[in-house]
């Protein structure tokens, strides 16, 4: 399933939606008195060769996990939000939507195990990403975006793509307005690891109880 961007007239619409939210959003202010709002997960996933054994099996028992922890969430009247959409992006030679690209509520989601093979290409993930964002216009709180890896997000031959993907979505206006953590899985080196600072600093473990904390304290303040 892929976006229709042909509609250019509708996206424009929609980013001016989303740059007002964005103004507002930028002076640190979240109406907690309304009960309702979405909370949007990004997950960006790697799934080449070298994730195969049990690096694939710890990732898809971390999103089993997580979405029977997520989806057993009971929400209050003082949580900002009251719905969680996921949608997750498989990184190979090349990428594709697992979950999405209009998301899933985490009730509804089902997960399909991950088969690793092939190669790194996170470049075209991070495009789609930016996609889905500019597509979907405008939301109620920051979304959160998690990069699952283990290796170099790209090999030598798409490394200028991902660092140019990586800038655009820095730039935009989505750049300053989301929460992005690094979920990395023994990786060593040093220029793999600014790789993956370029587009998160704070990381994470494979945990789905830290995640699912994570994300339920961000139901609850936005």
């Amino acid at each position: 399933m892929s976006l229709n961007y042909a509609d250019f007239a509708q996206a424009k619409n929609k980013m001016a939606n989303f740059f007002n939210l964005f103004s507002r959003k930028s002076e640190k202010t979240v109406n907690k008195e309304r009960m309702g709002g979405e909370l949007h997960l990004f997950f960006l996933v790697e799934c080449s060769s070298g994730m195969a054994g049990d690096k694939i099996g710890m990732i898809n028992s971390f999103f089993r996990t997580l979405l029977d922890k997520l989806s057993q969430l009971s929400p209050t009247e003082k949580f900002v939000c009251d719905k969680i959409m996921i949608r997750v992006i498989s990184i190979a030679s090349e990428a594709w939507w697992h979950i999405g690209p209009n998301g899933a509520s985490v009730e509804n989601a089902s997960w399909s195990d991950l088969i690793a093979g092939g190669g790194r290409n996170a470049a075209e993930a991070m495009e789609m990403l930016y996609k889905a964002l500019v597509y979907n216009g405008s939301f109620d709180v920051p979304p959160m975006i998690f990069f699952i890896t283990a290796n170099a997000p790209c090999t030598d031959e798409t490394a200028p793509n991902y660092k140019t993907s990586v800038q655009k979505l820095n730039e935009s206006l989505f750049g300053p307005w989301n929460r992005r953590y690094s979920i990395v899985l023994g990786m060593e080196g040093e220029a793999v690891h600014e790789e993956i600072a370029s587009f998160s600093s704070d990381r994470l473990q494979l945990d789905a109880g830290e995640a699912a904390h994570l994300i339920e304290t961000a139901m609850k303040e936005g």
